[in-house]
């Protein structure tokens, strides 16, 4: 007989009170069968004669539900294993990946949606943050000021709205790029986008690295190369800063003596033109420690109580001499000694040599004189306009604009520089005002629908009488009169009602006037147009400018005609 699984025996025992199913059926069937006379106890009998053929199914179900419990059990065991071995792959994968971060020495930090930092960053980020940016929101791990928290609360909603026109690598050009820590360091900071649909942005990742040791080396590589260009500039406009550099001395070893006290108002002007003026064309020359020089004594001789300020101007002047004649020392060191006693240095190939003595020898004393101006010392327009050209590039490199596109008319108009030496070195006045006032960053102009770069048009000409006349144009926002008129009415100056806005734009050129508030080393005194403009009448000459709004500006000069011989 076959054994019943303990399972139904023990379902038995509990139910029926029976040790054995088939020992109870074994004296149960014959027993109701012997009394089965009772037509119900025949239908009983019958019943109890099946339930052997029951236990049968009820133990096989037992035997089935006991095998897929062991399976189970086994499969559960083997998942266990599995997800044991998948829990320490993954940790090793988190060890290595945190080990790799740390390796990098950067810091990786992810915020989300509201500016607010993940509490899962790099080792590094410590170190280079200066704290831990977890659950911090951007601003105040970086300490933003209040204008650029603004900013960065309007980035957050634009640039996870997804509906911005502009990639996310244009959009993080408008977030901070750098970030001078608590223990000084210079951290380079950069943002790569977050997306879990693929497509919508999820958050964003910070990647902090320390540019210190970069930095220092590019200031090095800087300096090397600001050397380089004084050089480079000064060889090439020997005559230009061998002038400069002697007008400035001369003009220095004059102010040595000045009562700031005794100056009159017009002394005063006349002053803060010459040191505007020495303090541009240093500039041009890379003399950066002498332009901050003149820049200085301009703010001395603008203070309102001058007598107070006699001392330090005193000491400025001393300082600014010693720099000029440091200058005067590394050029002679570095070109020769004879470089600053030489004089004015033209050069001339064989053939016009040749030229000259052929017409010596003929006594032709005009023609040699002649030969001499237009043959040797004149040069093209283009040539004695590369002050301003070069002042151009300047001050778009100083204020991170790109350089702008100068359009030529004129340029081999052959001219005598030294007669229009200090209107030529007037000129860079105009170069640093096209920059900083009328050219816009790159934004606001390609915004206007205009280039990134500014365009700077220089036409010149010659006109019936021999006259030079140089027209400089930008394609910037041109000139408000509006803007003009608030300003002399702030100066208190009245103003003709009759004045149309042509006559009302002219006043850019007044002494002290500048729609400035603020002074800074190119701008704000309203010095250095009024500069040009006393250089083009000292020559005899005029200027005037024309703008047009939104459209740019155009300032011409008109010079009397060049003495041809000397």
């Amino acid at each position: 007989m076959k054994r019943r699984s303990n399972k139904l025996n023990r379902q038995i025992k509990k139910t029926l009170g029976q040790e054995d199913a088939d020992d109870l059926l074994a004296a149960a069937v014959p027993l109701f069968i012997a009394l089965a006379s009772d037509e119900n106890l025949r239908v009983a009998a019958s019943i109890v004669a099946q339930m052997p053929a029951f236990f049968e199914v009820v133990d096989k179900a037992y035997e089935e539900y006991e095998d897929r419990q062991k399976i189970s059990e086994r499969n559960l065991e083997i998942s266990s294993r599995e997800l044991n071995e998948a829990f320490r792959k993954v940790e090793s994968l988190n060890a290595s990946v945190n080990a790799m971060m740390d390796s990098l020495g950067q810091g990786f930090m992810f915020f989300n949606e509201e500016g607010v930092f993940s509490p899962v960053f790099s080792r590094a980020s410590l170190d280079l943050i200066g704290s831990s940016p977890a659950g911090r929101r951007l601003p105040d791990v970086l300490q933003l000021p209040t204008e650029q928290r603004e900013s960065f609360a309007t980035w957050l909603s634009v640039a996870f709205s997804g509906m911005s026109a502009l990639d996310f690598d244009e959009l993080k050009l408008l977030l901070p790029a750098e970030y001078i820590n608590p223990y000084g360091k210079v951290v380079g900071l950069d943002y790569k986008p977050m997306s879990v649909s693929g497509r919508e942005l999820s958050g964003v990742l910070m990647i902090a690295t320390d540019l210190t040791n970069a930095r220092a080396l590019e200031c090095e590589v800087e300096a090397m190369r600001r050397d380089a260009h004084r050089i480079r500039v000064i060889a090439r406009s020997r005559n230009d800063f061998q002038r400069f550099i002697m007008d400035a001395r001369a003009f220095l070893e004059s102010c040595g003596g000045e009562s700031l006290a005794k100056i009159s108002a017009e002394g005063r002007v006349e002053m803060l033109r010459q040191f505007h003026t020495y303090k541009g064309v240093a500039a041009t020359f890379a003399l950066g420690g002498l332009a901050q020089a003149f820049h200085r004594m301009e703010n001395a001789i603008c203070a309102a109580d001058l007598a107070s300020q006699q001392l330090e101007f005193s000491s400025l002047v001393r300082e600014a001499g010693g720099l000029v004649e440091a200058e005067i020392e590394d050029a002679r060191n570095i070109f020769g000694d004879e470089f600053m006693s030489q004089g004015q240095v033209f050069t001339m190939d064989t053939s016009k040599i040749e030229a000259l003595k052929s017409m010596a020898r003929a006594g032709d004393t005009k023609g040699v004189l002649d030969f001499i101006n237009w043959q040797v010392m004149a040069v093209p327009l283009s040539l004695a306009m590369a002050p301003f050209v070069r002042e151009l590039y300047r001050v778009a490199e100083m204020q991170g604009k790109p350089q702008p596109d100068i359009l030529w008319t004129g340029g081999d108009i052959p001219v005598l520089a030294r007669q229009y030496d200090d209107v030529l070195a007037s000129l860079i006045h105009v170069a640093r005002n096209i920059m900083d006032h009328a050219i816009a960053d790159t934004v606001a102009r390609m915004i206007d629908g205009k280039t990134p770069q500014g365009q700077v048009r220089i036409d010149g000409r010659v006109d019936d009488e021999g006259g030079l006349i140089i027209a400089l144009s930008d394609d910037g926002g041109g000139i408000d009169p509006a803007i003009i008129r608030a300003r002399l009415a702030q100066k208190g100056l009245s103003v003709a009602a009759a004045e149309d806005d042509h006559a009302i734009i002219q006043h850019i050129f007044d002494a002290e006037f500048s729609t400035r508030d603020d002074v800074s080393m190119l701008s704000g005194r309203g010095i250095g147009l009024n500069a040009v403009k006393e250089e083009v009448e000292a020559q005899g000459g005029s200027l005037s400018v024309e703008s047009w709004k939104g459209q740019g500006t155009r300032i011409t000069l008109r010079l009397p005609p060049l003495r041809a011989s000397s």
